[in-house]
This record gives structure tokens, sequence and C-alpha cells, in this order.
């Protein structure tokens, strides 16, 4: 087992598989709470828009200054975006599971600062299915990325 300190996580191509693996089930999620909007129907996302959503929340999702408590943590989070496909208003915790709720704030921050930083520019989302991905539901579950 690899020791536990202050050092940043290995960021090889193990970790980065682990870590779009964990990130797919947040992406899987959130096209399935659009896709199930009332204005979803034939422009629900597709796999390689919620490939490309997941890849670029993904770069900037980063838990290894996190508590060993708050690693162990997963956290449900949710956002509305703009047009522009860049976050819009808060981002706000809509459930935890696994942790206290201090180590879920950590948690929590650490998935929103991923949105945010990442969605800076705008996430690559189709203009022309915006009613699909405006709101957004996103379940980060940091024990996914664990190679052991």
């Amino acid at each position: 087992a690899a020791a536990q300190g202050s050092r940043p996580a290995d960021s090889g191509p193990d970790l980065d598989e682990a870590l779009f693996a964990s990130i797919a089930d947040a992406v899987a999620d959130a096209a399935r709470t659009a896709a199930s909007g009332p204005a979803a129907g034939p422009a629900a996302l597709g796999s390689g828009t919620v490939d490309a959503l997941r890849r670029a929340v993904a770069q900037c999702w980063n838990i290894g200054p996190l508590s060993t408590e708050a690693q162990a943590v997963t956290v449900t989070v949710g956002f509305r975006l703009a047009r522009d496909a860049t976050p819009e208003g808060d981002v706000r915790m809509i459930d935890y599971t696994g942790g206290s709720e201090a180590a879920a704030r950590q948690a929590f921050e650490a998935a929103r600062r991923a949105i945010l930083r990442c969605g800076a520019t705008g996430f690559p989302l189709p203009a022309d299915s915006y009613d699909a991905w405006r709101e957004v539901e996103m379940t980060f579950n940091p024990e996914s990325m664990r190679i052991r």
C-alpha cells in the first residue's frame, strides 16, 4: 500500500483512466437527469458529448489534498449551465455518503472547484442541445479512483 502523505497523487495513465471512469458515473448521472427533462427527446446527450464533458471535468478534479475521511465521501452536486456552457449561479451539494458533514464539505469543495475551474471557458457541449444539459447533477466518487 502506498503511503498517504502530502505528496501529490500519481498522474500516470492508470490514475487517469481511473479518474475518467470515476467521472463517467457523474456524467452518466448528468445525462440521465437531462434526458428525463421535459424538452430532452432526441436532443439528449450522446455518448461523445458525455465523454467530452467527463474529460473536461476530470482535468480539474483534484482530491489529493483532501483528508483521508474526505477521500471516502461520495458527493452529489447540482448546477446550472448558461447557454455558453459555463457554470451559472451556485454549485450546490445535493447529497453525500461515506463521512462526516465536515468531510463532505471538503469533498464538495473539490468537486465545486473542478466544475468552476474547467467550466470557466465553457464545457464542450452542443449549443443546439441546451435544454438537455442546462441543469446538471453529478456524483463524484473518489473511492473509484483508487487503484490497488
